[in-house]
């Protein structure tokens, strides 16, 4: 994600669930809590409509010399389906 505000993942996720750092805390009610919001419509627009889900998992793949040394799976928060 590209963030002017150089957040990641994590930081908007724990921010959102009531943890926010000095970074998050001045930017939770002015702009990420309407995202999150404006998410929630359009997500249960979607599930009303009965859209295919996005909330499935990715997959992270570990490269070494060219070739794929290892993958693991990562669970989707809620700031990752944001973006």
């Amino acid at each position: 994600m590209r963030s002017a505000a150089k957040l990641n993942y994590a930081q908007a996720q724990a921010a959102i669930d009531g943890r926010p750092d000095d970074t998050t805390g001045p930017l939770l009610e002015p702009i990420l809590k309407p995202l999150y919001t404006a998410y929630a419509l359009v997500n249960s627009r979607a599930t009303a409509r009965s859209a295919r889900s996005r909330s499935a998992g990715t997959k992270k793949f570990l490269l070494k010399t060219r070739r794929v040394s290892r993958s693991r799976h990562r669970a989707r928060s809620g700031s990752t389906r944001i973006a």
